[in-house]
């Protein structure tokens, strides 16, 4: 999983820090424990790159066949 978000951050662009690969970790840890979930803070905070990045590296692992891992629109 770690892996695949740091492609992810890296095909986007953007910079592989233990942080937002923290961040990404513990939306995913929380979604997948919660019906439901808010993401808040302030304007460019991060919010969108976090989720976003996990639906990325989320269908990547679906492509690659890793299992139990479905495709994310």
């Amino acid at each position: 999983m770690k892996e695949a978000i740091e492609a992810e951050l890296r095909q986007s662009g953007l910079q592989v820090t233990p942080f937002t690969v923290t961040k990404v970790i513990q939306l995913y840890e929380t979604k997948n424990s919660r019906h439901s979930t808010m993401i808040v803070g302030k304007t460019g905070s991060g919010k969108t790159v976090t989720w976003r990045i996990l639906q990325s590296a989320l269908s990547a692992l679906h492509r690659n066949e890793e299992p139990g891992f479905n495709l994310i629109r």
